[in-house]
This record gives structure tokens, sequence and C-alpha cells, in this order.
């Protein structure tokens, strides 16, 4: 083939009607589920943590030099 040369469009449809489709494999989805299931275990193992009050967070150097 020529350099710069492409298929046209007829031709090149007609090529990807031609491929079946590629699906996942079932170990694949089985990796899947699993890298889900540890996400959200990971997540439903985290404190409760709102950081709407003063006390949930942690002190600063500043938090000092504003009392003094």
């Amino acid at each position: 083939m020529p350099v710069g040369w492409t298929l046209s469009p007829e031709e090149r449809l007609e090529r990807q009607k031609l491929k079946p489709p590629i699906y996942p494999s079932t170990n694949e989805f089985l990796e899947l589920f699993c890298v889900l299931g540890v996400f959200f275990s990971l997540m439903a193992l985290m404190p409760e943590f709102e950081g709407g009050r003063g006390g949930d967070w942690d002190q600063q150097e500043s938090d000092h030099e504003d009392r003094a």
C-alpha cells in the first residue's frame, strides 16, 4: 500500500461489520467483582467523619498562637 493510503469509508464499515464484538472473559468479570468488593469493604471499614465540629480536626501549630 502506498504511504498515506487509507480505506474508503464503505470498506472500513464493511470490515467493522465482519469483526465479532469483543466481550470481557469470565476471569475479567471475576477480577472486577473482587476489586469492587475490596473497594467497598474498605469504604465500609472507614470511621465515620463529619468534620463539622472543631474537635473533629487535629490541632495545628496556628491553633496555639490564637490563644496566647
